[in-house]
């Protein structure tokens, strides 16, 4: 499963983090985006997830 979620639609710890790009925080950006790369077994969420400000994001589909 491949999940992404702007920041600023999070609640809690969830709506801050940091461009694994470029550094810049969720302060900075407010499209920033977390994207989840795994499964959900067992009832919790098992694989990594990392940020990317929006000048990241468009970068990366781009390239891909």
């Amino acid at each position: 499963m491949i999940k992404t979620e702007y920041l600023i639609d999070c609640d809690g710890a969830d709506k801050y983090g940091t461009c694994a790009s470029c550094s810049k925080d969720s302060h900075e950006d407010r499209k920033m985006i977390r994207v989840r790369i795994g499964s959900k077994a067992a009832g919790y969420y098992q694989g990594t997830a990392f940020c990317l400000c929006n000048e990241c994001r468009e970068l990366m589909y781009k390239t891909i």
